[in-house]
C-alpha cells in the first residue's frame, strides 16, 4: 500500500504531464516495478507494458479516458472527478485521434520530455 496525495496544482484541477509521470512512478512502485531500469533513465519496455496494463483495465489494448478516470478516482485524486480532464490528457498524445491511447501512444507519452 502506498500513500497518494493530490497532485493537481492547476486551478482547473487538470493533471499536468509531470504529475501524470508521478502517477506512473507511484504505480510502478506499488506493483514492484522500477520505472527506470537503464543507466540513461529510460523506461524498461517491460515496466512500460506493465504500467500500460494497469491503466488498460478492460484489456482491449487501449487506455480510454474512462479507464484513466477510474485509476485516478480509485487513488483518491481529485483529477478523477472530471472526465473532461482525463479526455484532455488522452488527447494530447492521441496520434490517431480515436480518443484512446494504444501502447505506442502511451510509450510516447511516458518518454515525452517538455
Amino acid at each position: 500500500e502506498f500513500i497518494v496525495r493530490p497532485l493537481s496544482s492547476s486551478e482547473d484541477g487538470s493533471l499536468e504531464f509531470k504529475q501524470f509521470v508521478s502517477l506512473y512512478e507511484s504505480l510502478c512502485q506499488d506493483n514492484g516495478l522500477t520505472g527506470t531500469d537503464h543507466e540513461d533513465g529510460a523506461e524498461s519496455p517491460d515496466d512500460l507494458m506493465e504500467a500500460f496494463r494497469v491503466f488498460d483495465k478492460n484489456r482491449d489494448g487501449y487506455i480510454s479516458s474512462e479507464e484513466l478516470q477510474q485509476i485516478l478516482h480509485s487513488l483518491g485524486w481529485g483529477e478523477g472527478r472530471d472526465l473532461g480532464n482525463c479526455e484532455k490528457m488522452i488527447c494530447k498524445f492521441d496520434l490517431d485521434s480515436n480518443g484512446l491511447l494504444d501502447f505506442y501512444e502511451f510509450k510516447n507519452m511516458m518518454m515525452y520530455k517538455d
